[in-house]
């Protein structure tokens, strides 16, 4: 949530976080190395200039509880596993300024994925319209 105006550097590490998390779902499928996953939105953070604000890792398993396994990180030996459900969540976090993450719920297939959170606003565009009260 951004609170009044965005400005051109919140809007660029949101879009940035944005990129970093569509292209991790795009790549989701079962049998895939979890660190794999993690390295997708990793790198597209670091090759923007935000890798040593990517304090965590992409994501875990969900299931009876929050945070299950897999952990979806860059430390991680496991592999996704078809019918799990895993959080992709990258984020930015910058001291002093603050930060973005952004989150959905996927469902890990054979051959690929289904995202199983919708209805949130993905474009800083439509968050602002929703801010100011126009949606």
């Amino acid at each position: 949530v951004a609170v009044g105006r965005v400005n051109a550097r919140q809007r660029r590490i949101y879009n940035v976080v944005l990129d970093a998390q569509r292209a991790a779902i795009a790549e989701a499928h079962g049998g895939m190395p979890a660190r794999e996953l993690d390295a997708i939105a990793r790198d597209r953070i670091v090759a923007a200039g935000f890798g040593k604000y990517f304090v965590h890792s992409l994501g875990h398993g969900l299931g009876l509880r929050v945070h299950e396994r897999p952990r979806v990180s860059f430390l991680s030996k496991e592999s996704l596993t078809s019918g799990s459900v895993i959080t992709i969540e990258p984020g930015i976090y910058i001291n002093g300024f603050g930060g973005v993450r952004i989150e959905d719920d996927v469902l890990v297939t054979a051959t690929g994925h289904e995202v199983l959170s919708t209805g949130a606003p993905r474009k800083a565009e439509e968050l602002e319209r929703v801010m100011k009260g126009k949606d």
